[in-house]
Order: C-alpha cells, then structure tokens, then sequence
C-alpha cells in the first residue's frame, strides 16, 4: 500500500522561481471521481466552485466561491491556503502539507517555501475548544512553483466510531478547491496532491488515496 513519505530538505526553496498570484484562475482541475482502496469513493469538483451559501465558519470550505477559505472567521490565509476540519471533539486529525521544496509545514515556523501551520487540535491543551481544524497557508506573497502535497490522517479515534468525515479546501490564488473525505480507521490516509505552474496558475490537480497501518478495523 502507498504511503506518503516527506524528506525535510530546509530551504531548497531559495532557488525555486517565485512571483505573485493576481487574478483568477481557470480553476483546478482534476477527475471527477477518485476510489479509495476500501472500495468506496468520493467526489471531486471539476471546473468552477458551486456556491452553497453564505460562508460558514471553521468548515475548511468556500461556501460561497469568492476564492477565500473561512473568511471573516479569524482564520489566518494566503495566497496558497490549505486546510482540514472535523466535527468530532476528541478525534486527532492530522494535517501535513509538503510543500516543493519537500519540506513539511510545521507550527511555529515558515518553511523554505513560506508555509506555516497553524494549531494541532485537538491538542494537549484542549485549546481548540471542541471546534477542530488545522491550517496552513502561505505566510507571504510570493508563492513557489511546483507540487504540494496535502495529507490528511486519522491518528486517534478517541471515543468516536468511523468514519470520521474531514473537509479539506484549498486556495491557490482566486481559485478554491473542496473535498469531503471519510477516514475509516486509525493511520487511515488521504492524499491530494496540487501542481503550481511557473507563471503561478493553477496547473493540475491529482488526486490519489492511501491507506497506512495493517488495514481495515
């Protein structure tokens, strides 16, 4: 079974080519439909962003298509943005983004390529308070080309029974992506991989499952 692998190389960025997102998209495209290896399957938008609504908070999604993840909710954003939510207060999701330079973002500090993460819920400290996401977003503006790797893995189901539904969005640039994936057991992982082009447009967006540990539970 595959299983995403990040190598830390600190500041390969520094010679990545740079620039600044302006404008929209054409969008992020990618297949319609993607089978995980449990058998089941998920969409996957194709083409625009279809409005639901007025933005809701802390659901990791553009609601209503402006480009932008939980906006006007306190949430920290960037020109590229990731982000993970769940419902379930003591259920551990983990969010790792890879950025190009095949670093992962971490809390506390800016990759070579200008990412950084923001909180680990649920966390010690409980200080996600029941309301658990995790984001990363580009702390600047400049972007970096090249491909980013989001993974989202279930490490602790505490007192929750699967599957755990996570909404993952993410933003390159004016252009918003959004998936619902379920988890269905401990080390179970999902894995999105997005490709920025050189002139900093949404290129591609791939889109594969994996599944870690010893298998169904």
């Amino acid at each position: 079974m595959a299983a995403l692998v990040a190598i830390s190389v600190g500041g390969a960025c520094g010679g990545s080519k740079r620039g600044t997102l302006t404008g929209k998209s054409d969008g992020v495209r990618g297949p319609t439909e993607q089978r995980d290896q449990m058998g089941g399957s998920a969409p996957v938008l194709d083409g625009p962003c279809v409005p639901t609504g007025p933005e809701l908070c802390f659901n990791a999604l553009d609601d209503n298509c402006n480009g932008l993840l939980d906006e006007g909710c306190g949430v920290r954003a960037g020109l590229v943005h990731f982000m993970a939510a769940w419902a379930e207060p003591d259920v551990d999701v983990d969010l790792h983004v890879t950025d190009p330079g095949g670093e992962v973002a971490e809390v506390g500090h800016v990759s070579g390529c200008g990412l950084t993460k923001v909180q680990d819920c649920p966390g010690d400290q409980h200080l996600c308070h029941g309301q658990n996401y995790e984001s990363v977003y580009l702390d600047g503006d400049e972007p970096v080309a090249g491909e980013y790797r989001v993974a989202v893995r279930l490490d602790a189901l505490g007192s929750a029974e699967p599957p755990i539904t996570v909404r993952i969005g993410a933003r390159l640039g004016g252009s918003a992506y959004n998936r619902v994936v379920q988890l269905t057991h401990e080390e179970d992982e999902q894995v999105l991989t997005f490709r920025l082009g050189g002139d900093f447009g949404a290129e591609g967006l791939g889109v594969r499952s994996s599944s870690r540990g010893t298998g169904t539970r």
